[in-house]
């Protein structure tokens, strides 16, 4: 519930974070000077040696993370999708948590039981005016994990957070799109059900934005998350992106070193996007 704000408690509040952040950031600070040797030149006199350890310190100096909310499409909750989230159950369990919480359970046959929430469209990024600004002052911006904090508003006009999940695909489409992405890279946590729809990842493989949509169009895709990249992937490619790279976690030194993974879009982007040797 809504509290009145106390200025004993902001006061508090302030004196105890204000120094506690201070010392934290000379901290960090002075730690990476250390360990770059941006200081003591303990990597020698090799001036690109120097100039790969100052790019480093730059990078992890200049990364920003920032907590961000996405309005959803919210409709009518009980028609929506549910995608199944946290660990699996046995039966008993599940029924309890099903009366005692509320939760919807559903079964997935051979591994138990497990909650499931509403999987909604991702409408807006209230942040995404902060993030763009970081962007343009040549910050890393980590932003929208997971989608972002799934967010509604209340009929009295306030946002409040509703127990939901974002289709993160979707989310990071969107902010590629705001910040004018040349290139949008895509983690998933394995790529058998990709290779199981006839699309390579364990050796180079690129397709055109033209044969991307005429996959979707046939409609044979029966994965969910295969089906989800791809569509943002195509949405990405037509609103002016120009590569789509997709690769598990595991294979994403081959990716990015183009041995292996799958590339959307142009052969040729026009930055080159890393030099990594796997």
């Amino acid at each position: 519930r809504p509290r009145p704000w106390s200025m004993k408690e902001i006061t508090r509040f302030i004196l105890f974070i204000g120094p506690c952040s201070s010392i934290f950031d000379y901290t960090t600070y002075l730690l990476m000077l250390a360990v770059f040797g941006v200081w003591s030149g303990w990597w020698g006199g090799d001036a690109a040696a120097r100039g790969h350890f100052e790019s480093l310190f730059q990078t992890g100096w200049f990364v920003e993370s920032l907590l961000t909310q996405t309005l959803i499409e919210a409709g009518s909750l009980d028609q929506a999708p549910l995608k199944a989230i946290g660990p699996w159950f046995d039966r008993d369990k599940a029924e309890q948590y099903r009366q005692s919480r509320k939760w919807k359970i559903v079964e997935e046959p051979g591994r138990g039981y497990r909650r499931a929430v509403p999987s909604l469209p991702p409408i807006k990024i209230f942040e995404m005016d902060a993030i763009k600004s970081l962007v343009d002052t040549g910050n890393i911006v980590i932003a929208a994990g997971g989608g972002g904090i799934p967010v509604k508003y209340s009929p009295q006009g306030a946002l409040e957070g509703i127990e939901a999940v974002i289709d993160t695909e979707q989310v990071a489409c969107m902010v590629a799109q705001e910040v004018n992405a040349n290139i949008l890279m895509m983690i998933v946590d394995r790529d058998d059900k990709f290779i199981r729809t006839g699309l390579v990842m364990d050796r180079p493989n690129v397709i055109s934005l033209e044969k991307l949509d005429e996959i979707l169009e046939q409609e044979t895709i029966h994965s969910s998350t295969v089906q989800s990249s791809l569509r943002s992937a195509s949405e990405f490619l037509h609103s002016g992106g120009e590569q789509v790279m997709i690769s598990s976690l595991a294979k994403l030194p081959g990716n990015l070193a183009n041995k292996s993974g799958l590339r959307i879009g142009s052969p040729r982007p026009s930055i080159e996007l890393f030099g990594v040797n796997a």
